[in-house]
């Protein structure tokens, strides 16, 4: 799975990514990895809840929308499951 996650960074940023490292568990079925190289740092994750998934992109646009402070997607692969 990071492969896919290390494939979406490269082809938005068209960067390759330096260091891919998983980040501890928090109680839910989520998967969070730290992509990086000596231009950015952003964080990546992988869930196989398509409807939660969903859900996420859609609050977190509309929150972005409204000025609120929510992290930035920069791009997602709802069908990868990332």
């Amino acid at each position: 799975m990071p492969e896919k996650l290390r494939k979406l960074f490269e082809d938005h940023f068209k960067e390759k990514v330096v260091d891919l490292n998983p980040l501890p568990a928090h109680g839910s079925n989520r998967e969070y990895f730290r992509l990086s190289n000596d231009k950015r740092s952003v964080i990546g994750a992988k869930n196989r809840d398509r409807l939660e998934n969903d859900a996420f992109v859609s609050f977190s646009r509309h929150f972005l929308a409204k000025d609120l402070d929510v992290p930035e997607i920069y791009a997602e692969d709802l069908d990868q499951d990332i």
